[in-house]
């Protein structure tokens, strides 16, 4: 076992580990923590064995020198049959008295044949000679053989939590390898992540591959060397689920998209970002990709107040196989496999919390000081609680807005009196009549229509919602921002977040998926309009699917204001939407000499960040969709305290840049600030006192 450790660049087509041996369920090679810092030829390369490796880096192994090689971070294949190699021998026949047999290669290269009872040479002989020379022995000295089959052990490997980056291939499969890819990151391969073959090479097929919950960004090819029709004849099986993965292939799986996995700054930190289609979207309700935790995941926990007395709860996790599990810290149970749930019934009123650890593929278990809680939930048989579920605030065309109420209580509850409306200091906009009831664990649809339904409408630009007990006590509430035509806004999953979705009233609510934060972008802007008019800015959606800009901020002051505008809760754009927003809604002005206008994720992130000069009267300026600069760019984070300016980006070691500053945009010669030279790390930064002024920087790399 190898933790915490460091490998260093190896040289003269060295792998910096070749291992043979080690099968389940004796010990196997496990590696965890660890940073391979590449090579010539392979990281790992094993050969007829098991491993586990976990939460590891592997970068760099390329083999560019070598006119017709490739290196793997990771290879699995076969051993040859030398010492300390093992081989399993089977005789086809119709003699019921030879058997089969499980034998390792000595020191001496020779090991003894039970059924003939001699020592075999091995030692540099190719398995199909070992073949050769069994069968004329069998059939000289046995009935009814036909030929002896000798085989070396395949290789069955686990890999959960790794990052890969910048490697001919990161894995390698060949010769009946297997391999169990959990919560992995991919990226950047300079032929393609995952091979299923060694070109140029005369070698077995691999056996198969599960990959769950990993990330391919930015490879040739996610998976090179694969033949379709191996999949469809069963020579080789793929199994992919809860991937972010391109589909070139017809496998058996669901649950993967092709998309931005929006890490934050690969390769070095490959951490989600705000908006990242992966977060919570991998095995057991994980994120995809290597940056989750280890040991057991859970999933499936009731509601945090219930008045169910039973559950089921889903145990997974990367490389997890086997897991026990106590409640409310009471006695750990036996262990159980991951494909049985754990099963929770009668369960008294009070609170619960189970605690599981969990056993990898490797055998080791999880420490119970370090065990997984599930979230916590308390059961209830007498719950009362009827709430807001579902609104429908733009319909199609002339359709009428509707609002659906939830009665999670154990009996129906009488709404006579209770009240709804879209302005709180109004509460009783619309009276329940007297004789309104809702069933247990059912919904009522309230149309806007004079009928006997709401008597107001709701604003599709954005407003809010009030229900009020017939006392006149608020019982729920929502408020939202701009609506999608045809969309509604509805409570889902176990915390009942709202979130857009399909109109589904009076039934289960079904989640509308959203686009990325990345396809918004700053579209134009007027800064010096005609009397009368507003500054504007222009929202462009360049993506397909509607997106939640709740959080998203815009200023004109990226460094003393970035939070100027931001957007409220529930507030969508359509997909290829573009969205003026005027100046009285920003609450600030842009100014027409020169500015800066700057749009952010609600992580904090820049999305976009323009800097202009003099704006013509009644001029609109706009961006074409797909401007990019031909030249190379840096992209700079900053911050500010206590009037200190920071200004950090990426660079290598040995870079060296110049810092440039002017107070006036349009006019005056830049004046350098500094020569920087790149220390080690994955960062540059320049530090300086503002003292009251505004000043614009250029950083440029010089070298």
């Amino acid at each position: 076992m190898f933790k915490g450790c460091e490998f260093g660049q190896t040289s003269g087509s060295n792998d910096v580990m070749d291992i043979s041996g080690g099968k389940r369920p004796g010990p196997i090679l496990e590696l965890y923590e660890s940073v391979f810092l590449g090579g010539n030829d392979d990281g790992l390369d094993l050969d007829g064995m098991d491993a586990f490796v976990d939460d590891c880096i592997f970068s760099n192994f390329d083999n560019a020198k070598r006119l017709g090689y490739f290196s793997a971070a990771i290879a699995a294949g076969k051993p040859k049959p030398e010492a300390g190699v093992w081989l399993n021998v089977q005789a086809r026949g119709n003699n019921k008295d030879i058997k089969p047999y499980r034998v390792r290669v000595n020191n001496n290269g020779q090991f003894t044949d039970p059924n003939l009872n001699q020592s075999i040479y091995a030692s540099k002989l190719d398995v199909s000679e070992i073949e050769d020379t069994l069968t004329e022995k069998y059939i000289s000295n046995f009935n009814n053989i036909e030929k002896v089959i000798v085989k070396t052990d395949e290789s069955h490997i686990t890999v959960t939590r790794s990052i890969f980056h910048k490697n001919d291939y990161h894995i390698l499969l060949k010769e009946e390898a297997r391999l169990f890819s959990e919560n992995n990151t991919f990226l950047t391969s300079w032929y393609g992540a995952i091979a299923f073959d060694e070109p140029r090479h005369d070698v077995e097929l691999p056996k198969g591959a599960l990959l769950s919950g990993n990330i391919f960004h930015d490879n040739p090819l996610d998976l090179i060397h694969l033949n379709q029709i191996w999949l469809d004849k069963s020579w080789v099986w793929l199994h992919v689920f809860d991937s972010i993965i391109r589909p070139t292939h017809v496998w058996f799986g669901q649950r993967n998209i092709e998309a931005n996995p929006l890490l934050n700054y690969p390769p070095g930190d490959v951490s989600l970002s705000h908006g990242s289609p992966a977060i919570g979207k991998g095995p057991n309700g994980l994120d995809m990709g290597a940056k989750v935790p280890g040991g057991a995941s859970i999933s499936g926990e009731p509601a945090a107040l219930t008045r169910t007395s039973s559950a089921l709860l889903v145990i997974g996790g990367p490389g997890i196989t086997h897991y026990r599990y106590r409640i409310n810290n009471g006695a750990l149970s036996d262990d159980y496999p991951v494909s049985e749930p754990i099963s929770m019934t009668g369960l008294a009123p009070g609170e619960y919390c189970v605690q599981v650890i969990g056993r990898n593929a490797a055998g080791r278990w999880q420490y119970l000081s370090n065990a997984t809680h599930s979230k916590r939930w308390r059961v209830n048989p007498k719950l009362s609680r009827i709430q807001i579920n579902e609104l429908l605030a733009w319909p199609n065309g002339d359709s009428l807005d509707q609002v659906e109420l939830l009665n999670s209580s154990a009996s129906a509850t009488q709404l006579g009196g209770f009240s709804l409306s879209d302005n709180p200091a109004k509460p009783r906009k619309f009276v329940f009549p007297e004789n309104t009831s809702i069933e247990s664990d059912s919904f009522l649809v309230i149309k806007s229509t004079n009928e006997g339904g709401m008597d107001f409408r709701l604003d599709k630009n954005g407003e809010g919602l009030w229900f009020y007990d017939a006392e006149g006590s608020l019982i729920d509430s929502v408020v939202f921002g701009k609506q999608i035509e045809g969309l509604s806004i509805g409570r889902f999953g176990r915390d009942g977040k709202w979130t857009l979705t399909y109109p589904t009233l009076g039934k289960e609510n079904q989640i509308a998926p959203l686009g990325q934060f990345q396809d918004i972008r700053l579209a134009g802007w007027s800064t010096n309009p005609l009397v009368g008019e507003n500054d504007q800015i222009i929202i462009k959606n360049s993506g397909k699917r509607p997106v939640n800009l709740e959080g998203l901020g815009i200023t004109n002051k990226p460094i003393g204001q970035p939070n100027a505008f931001t957007f409220p809760s529930l507030y969508f754009i359509d997909g290829s939407e573009q969205l003026i927003i005027k100046s009285n809604q920003l609450g600030f002005k842009l100014a027409s000499s020169q500015g800066e206008l700057a749009l952010k994720n609600p992580a904090g992130k820049w999305i976009d960040h323009f800097v202009y000069g003099p704006q013509p009267y009644g001029h609109e300026e706009i961006i074409p969709e797909n401007t990019k600069l031909k030249t190379n760019t840096i992209v700079l984070d900053f911050k500010i305290s206590q009037e200190q300016f920071q200004i950090m980006w990426e660079s290598k070691i040995g870079q060296i840049f110049r810092i440039l500053s002017k107070q006036k945009l349009s006019k005056g010669p830049w004046h350098q600030e500094a020569i920087l030279v790149a220390p080690h790390g994955p960062k540059t930064q320049f530090k300086y006192n503002l003292n009251n002024k505004m000043k614009f920087f250029l950083v440029e790399q010089i070298d």
